[in-house]
């Protein structure tokens, strides 16, 4: 699937034929396109911003770039959400939408706020768009798998780095490759790793792979423990003592764990004083550090406790 001819099809048509007037190897590597209220739009290649030119030409000098207006901008945001806003309003009030192929769409704009409790109402004067290219690697966690699961059995597995450093392209990668064997459910809060698009994964997930999308983290483990009957459970990015509260419940009904955070090494990982409680009991019998940016998904250390 090329996702990001598919996501130039969007784009007005000097957009659209600039990204096509690109190289293929800069295709390939493209990560993010930056779309921003009277600014050059901008695409993201191994990490570096450049701007686009009409030409196809990428350039350091932003200046250089297609200038997007707000009528451009909110043309690409409407036809992106398919000309129907309702449809997305739940998760534009969380400051994203799932658009056609799994691309995930982070939108800048100004947050209509209930006064009462805090809560988002809406997204109102849209100002940017970050569209980041969605790459499924294929393999990228069979070292992970070889040197750890073929090699043990119940495993209950931390996975940390970076933002950036590939940790949802190892969990998307591992839980393809376990689910020939095991029965798997993922919990997939910001829809990263299946990017479901009506009711059909994206991203191939495996075939014995059942999803909670966009139920909030906690929940939908709780959920899956009670309906789902899963051997493995996969969720992305834990933060909370109400993630931990339910990482413990799982554990303590003999169900194992997949889960990723944010943190580059052992200290800062000890420094979340949300995680301390299952990180004390060592709930993950193995923590797996990533590397950074330049290796995106490598694996830089593996712990087993």
């Amino acid at each position: 699937m090329d996702r990001l001819k598919i996501m130039a099809e969007y784009m007005p048509l000097n957009i659209k034929n600039a990204i096509y007037k690109l190289s293929d190897c800069d295709k390939n590597s493209v990560q993010e396109i930056r779309i921003r209220v009277n600014q050059s739009i901008h695409l993201t290649i191994c990490g570096k911003e450049y701007a686009l030119s009409e030409n196809g030409n990428l350039s350091d000098n932003f200046k250089n770039g297609i200038i997007v207006d707000m009528v451009m901008l909110n043309d690409i945001f409407n036809s992106l959400c398919k000309h129907s806003l309702h449809s997305f309003e739940k998760t534009i009030k969380d400051g994203y939408i799932t658009a056609e192929g799994g691309c995930r769409v982070g939108i800048g704009g100004v947050a209509n706020v209930d006064i009462d409790n805090g809560e988002i109402i809406s997204m109102q004067h849209i100002s940017s768009l970050n569209i980041r290219i969605v790459k499924e690697v294929y393999n990228a966690a069979l070292e992970l798998y070889n040197n750890i699961y073929s090699k043990n059995e119940n495993v209950n597995l931390l996975i940390a780095g970076k933002v950036n450093s590939g940790k949802t392209t190892l969990l998307r990668d591992l839980c393809r490759i376990l689910s020939t064997q095991y029965k798997i459910a993922l919990i997939d809060e910001r829809n990263e790793i299946s990017a479901m698009f009506n009711g059909i994964p994206q991203n191939n997930i495996g075939e014995m792979t059942d999803i909670l999308c966009q139920y909030p983290r906690h929940k939908g483990m709780e959920i899956a423990l009670r309906t789902l009957s899963p051997q493995i459970i996969i969720c992305d990015e834990i933060s909370s003592f109400e993630d931990a509260d339910a990482i413990e419940d799982i554990y303590g009904n003999g169900v194992n764990i997949i889960a990723s955070t944010h943190a580059d090494n052992i200290n800062e990982l000890k420094n979340k004083t949300s995680l301390k409680s299952i990180l004390d009991k060592k709930i993950f019998n193995f923590i797996v550090f990533v590397d950074n940016n330049k290796n995106i998904g490598k694996i830089k250390k593996i712990i087993e406790l």
